[in-house]
């Protein structure tokens, strides 16, 4: 059984307008959903770099308190101005308690502090009697003290009269802060 001419022109019209119902009606909604999936795709990778950024801030937050602890200590470490008497009641506080005997302590004349240096130097020349175990527990307790110090010379004689005891002669540098540009500080 065939179509007849004006069957075929109908399902021709047909099919056109089925096409054209299509095309008005659906294609919109397919580029639509098309737009909306590349959207999603764009915010997907706008939150990853988000969450890398914020990733990144936790932990620089992190490196800074770090950081922060780590001058804090250095901060009761160095003092914020030259002040003798301080460090030398700290270097002479332990001695106390280590049965260290001291024959002399003075302050060395200081190096030419550069002005655009955040600290200075403090050498402090002392000369003591002790045994060596003493010695130790000295340099150990200093390590301790709220100065940041540095042995520089470290000099160890046996005391020929008492046996067990030690002449000693050291070289100790307390650092300081200073303002930049002002150079010394009194």
């Amino acid at each position: 059984m065939g179509f007849s001419q004006r069957e075929k022109i109908f399902l021709i019209a047909a099919a056109i307008l089925s096409l054209l119902g299509w095309f008005f009606l659906c294609s919109p909604k397919w580029q639509e959903a098309s737009r909306l999936k590349h959207d999603l795709k764009l915010m997907t990778q706008r939150t990853e770099g988000a969450k890398q950024v914020i990733e990144a801030t936790e932990r620089l937050k992190k490196e800074s308190e770090v950081s922060s602890v780590k001058l804090s200590y250095l901060d009761e470490k160095i003092l914020m101005r030259r002040n003798l008497t301080r460090i030398l009641k700290q270097l002479v506080e332990p001695t106390e308690k280590h049965n260290i005997r001291i024959i002399s302590m003075k302050p060395m004349e200081e190096e030419k502090a550069n002005p655009d240096s955040l600290y200075q130097s403090l050498p402090i020349e002392m000369e003591m009697r002790c045994r060596y175990v003493d010695l130790g527990r000295y340099l150990e307790d200093l390590k301790n003290r709220p100065l940041l110090l540095n042995v520089e010379n470290l000099q160890i004689r046996r005391e020929e009269k008492e046996a067990p005891i030690l002449s000693v002669h050291l070289v100790l540098t307390a650092y300081m802060w200073q303002i930049p540009g002002k150079g010394k500080e009194s």
